[in-house]
C-alpha cells in the first residue's frame, strides 16, 4: 500500500509533460507564423505577376 501511495504522489514526470506541452504550443505557433508569412508572400508575388503580365501606372504592391 505504501508503494502505491508513493507512486501516486510522485510528480517527477510532471516536468516532462510540461515540457511536452510547451513544445507543442511553440510548434503550433511556428506553424501559424509560417502559414501567415506564406500567405502574405504569395499575395505579393501574385500581385507582381499580374503587374508584369499587364503593366499599368499603379504600383503592384501598395496600390499607389
Amino acid at each position: 500500500m505504501q508503494r502505491a501511495i508513493k507512486f501516486l504522489r510522485d510528480d517527477a514526470a510532471a516536468t516532462a509533460m510540461e515540457y511536452g506541452m510547451i513544445l507543442g504550443l511553440v510548434g503550433a505557433a511556428i506553424l501559424v507564423a509560417i502559414n501567415l508569412f506564406y500567405t502574405n508572400l504569395a499575395t505579393i508575388f501574385f500581385a507582381w505577376a499580374g503587374w508584369f503580365t499587364s503593366p499599368s501606372t499603379t504600383n503592384p504592391v501598395g496600390g499607389s
